[in-house]
């Protein structure tokens, strides 16, 4: 299942690029809706960081692993961020990017392509494709937020984020 979004923003691109890899905040945001979050490998947020998270989703405890694969700058300021998931048997790469459009204008997009890896994880992603219209809406809902929020400059935590 791939679903996508992208959302204008009313600024320069190195903010955007700010708010996308402010990984504390992340944490942080993620932490106050997950039960448990734990970051699995030490030192700094980098290439190949992991985390195991335990959050409620589709009406069940969901255990998540994931990991930050590679960041990715282009000559024009951008940016290009590749996670990867899995849970329950359902594997998702996550591809954040941040593109510029101008001197104060960006463009925030975000994929994710979900594959099951097992009976379990195939019949999930049956029903959500299903429902493939209204996760795609509230992936849109949520980076139309995080792109108002960058504009605000109240990115971090407590701001609504996630």
């Amino acid at each position: 299942m791939h679903v996508t979004a992208a959302e204008a923003c009313a600024v320069p691109v190195d903010r955007a690029v700010a708010a996308m890899t402010a990984y504390d905040a992340w944490e942080a945001a993620i932490g106050r809706r997950a039960p448990s979050m734990e970051r699995v490998t030490e030192g700094p947020i980098r290439e190949g960081t992991a985390w195991r998270t335990t959050l409620s989703l589709l009406g069940a405890e969901r255990h998540i692993e994931s990991a930050l694969r590679s960041v990715e700058r282009s000559g024009d300021g951008g940016v290009v961020l590749r996670f990867d998931g899995t849970a329950q048997g359902v594997r998702a790469d996550v591809l954040s990017r941040a593109v510029p459009l101008g001197p104060d204008r960006c463009r925030i997009e975000v994929e994710v392509e979900m594959t099951g890896e097992s009976l379990p994880g195939k019949l999930l992603l049956k029903g959500l494709s299903v429902a493939r219209g209204p996760v795609e809406d509230r992936l849109a809902r949520g980076l139309r937020r995080f792109a108002r929020n960058v504009e605000a400059g109240t990115v971090g935590p407590g701001d609504g984020v996630i």
